[in-house]
């Protein structure tokens, strides 16, 4: 049973080969889009459970592949308690 689901028709275009992504103990869900080569479109963004948009990261000079939120306590959020 799929629980979630996000996709381009969700997030304005924004997925070019996700590679990454992380759901944060807010319930959000942080994404990377390794191949999006577009000037004006993120490398990283966060959104939501209701799809919208809260932060994006746009850098054309870099590709993001992974990426891992790590808490202030040094553990990775939601792994490790």
């Amino acid at each position: 049973k799929v629980a979630w689901r996000v996709d381009n028709s969700h997030v304005g275009g924004r997925f070019a080969d996700p590679c990454g992504g992380q759901r944060l103990a807010n319930g959000n869900t942080l994404i990377c889009s390794y191949g999006q080569k577009k000037g004006d479109m993120p490398k990283l963004f966060e959104i939501t459970r209701d799809k919208k948009v809260v932060w994006e990261y746009f850098n054309p000079a870099v590709r993001a592949h992974e990426v891992h939120v790590v808490s202030t306590n040094g553990k990775p959020e939601g792994f490790l308690k």
